[in-house]
């Protein structure tokens, strides 16, 4: 079958575009975008598009100003329209990505100027090899493994690939047969190139142990599309069960994760990391985040280039960088009698006579001047810091240990503080833990107001 016929086919079973519609043809000037421009124009007229060519003069080799002359020469002689866009600014580094990125802004930005719908570009059957054999060595997710996909979504409508099932050899033998011309790129030949050695050195290898192994990867990436088709409705489903946005945050439901096949725990958390939450993460990323839900390690956490994965007890939250975590603000101040002194983290608390000021907090709490020396003093709890309490006897512990006992977020710990009398004895833990010298009645009201705002802990008196 020709590359006509194979254009007229596959359009006929796929309906890529309708006659005369309007579509964009990228072109380079190598074989593979001039082989597919001139296939286009010899369709019959009940099939043929409106072509506009776009061309990316990208100013990084001297050769490349002669590419953009045989395009333009071309489309002149053949009477279509030309789009050129100038790369005058390329970056020092990562020039190939750059250099992507460049190229299909552009198509983009035609898309919007033209009305047009649909782009074609001019990958092959040996781009398939290299693309699947260069994720397959590197890594990828089980949708990267099928390599490149005839269709995708792109800009305001489609990008397609037409040519995508045609090897190279078959390309240069069209061209010479329609006296088609075109450029060769000496920077192909260039082994530095990662995509160049797989193309000068892995793929001729392959080809020479089978002769149908082009064909052979196209009909492993169509089966793995398929199968990936057919499972992602179930993954997506499942994969909502369990995972909630909270603001900028994102919380797993541990239970329900928990109960999940352990294929499925790796196909869910490997769909919510790459395509909900956004994130660029390796296979090992994966296996450490389930790892992590079921490790013994009740407060734990994984950074990652673009977030953070958080466990707190049953908690499993996933932080991108902008929902930084809560910094420990420090805070020492003294607590003057008869005034309410406003915290900076949220509410206020207040040292009253029971004559000048009616207790607003519950339960009410009252210190004893014979037990206290005032100033009182609100400040950050630090590491060290003790409590005496009592519980059928009087006793001292840790504030940290009392954390650790009321599991206690780490986060939620660095926004505690301590109520202290002068000589540096902890008075009360607002929200966690109250001293031997806080009575139900005394000589001083201790009045907190919109404490509870600042974190839910009401219920850990």
């Amino acid at each position: 079958m020709s590359i006509v016929q194979l254009l007229q086919k596959d359009n006929a079973a796929s309906h890529y575009w309708s006659a005369n519609e309007q579509v964009l043809v990228a072109c380079s000037g190598g074989v593979d975008s001039m082989a597919l421009l001139h296939a286009l124009q010899q369709l019959p007229v009940e099939d043929r598009p409106d072509i506009t060519v776009l061309h990316v003069h990208h100013h990084l080799r001297e050769a490349a100003e002669a590419d953009y002359q045989l395009v333009r020469a071309y489309c002149w002689e053949h009477h279509l329209n030309l789009e050129v866009k100038h790369w005058e600014n390329p970056p020092d580094t990562n020039v190939e990505a750059a250099a992507r990125k460049f190229r299909y802004d552009f198509f983009k930005e035609q898309m919007a100027a033209t009305g047009s719908t649909t782009v074609l570009t001019a990958h092959h059957a040996d781009d398939q090899i290299e693309t699947i054999l260069m994720r397959l060595t590197r890594g990828s997710t089980l949708k990267g493994y099928a390599g490149i996909q005839t269709t995708r979504s792109f800009g305001m409508g489609t990008l397609i690939r037409p040519l995508l099932t045609v090897e190279k050899d078959t390309l240069y033998a069209y061209c010479a047969a329609h006296a088609v011309p075109f450029r060769e790129d000496e920077t192909n030949q260039m082994l530095g190139y990662t995509r160049n050695r797989y193309r000068q050195q892995v793929v001729p290898l392959i080809k020479k142990e089978n002769k149908q192994a082009a064909q052979h990867f196209t009909d492993f990436s169509k089966d793995l599309t398929d199968l990936v088709t057919i499972a992602e409705p179930l993954i997506q489903e499942n994969c909502q069960r369990v995972f909630t946005q909270k603001g900028k945050e994102w919380e797993l439901d541990r239970d329900a994760f928990l109960k999940y096949s352990d294929a499925m725990k790796r196909l869910v958390m490997s769909h919510f990391l790459t395509n909900v939450w956004q994130v660029a993460v390796q296979r090992q990323h994966v296996h450490d985040i389930i790892a992590l839900t079921t490790n013994e390690k009740p407060q734990s956490e994984i950074n990652l280039a673009d977030g953070t994965v958080q466990r707190r007890y049953a908690v499993i939250r996933f932080l991108l960088p902008q929902a930084a975590k809560l910094k420990k603000l420090q805070f020492k101040e003294d607590l003057s009698l008869n005034k309410w002194l406003v915290l900076p983290f949220n509410g206020k608390i207040g040292l009253f006579l029971p004559s000048k000021q009616e207790c607003e907090s519950e339960p009410n709490m009252y210190v004893r001047k014979e037990e206290v020396t005032l100033p009182l003093i609100v400040r950050n709890w630090q590491p060290g810091d003790t409590i005496q309490m009592n519980h059928k006897k009087t006793f001292t512990k840790k504030i940290s240990r009392i954390f650790i006992d009321k599991k206690i977020p780490v986060e939620e710990r660095e926004a505690a503080w301590v109520v202290t009398d002068q000589q540096g004895k902890i008075l009360l833990v607002p929200g966690y833990a109250s001293s031997i010298w806080v009575h139900e009645s005394g000589d001083f009201v201790l009045s907190l107001i919109n404490i509870n705002e600042v974190q839910d802990v009401t219920s850990r008196y």
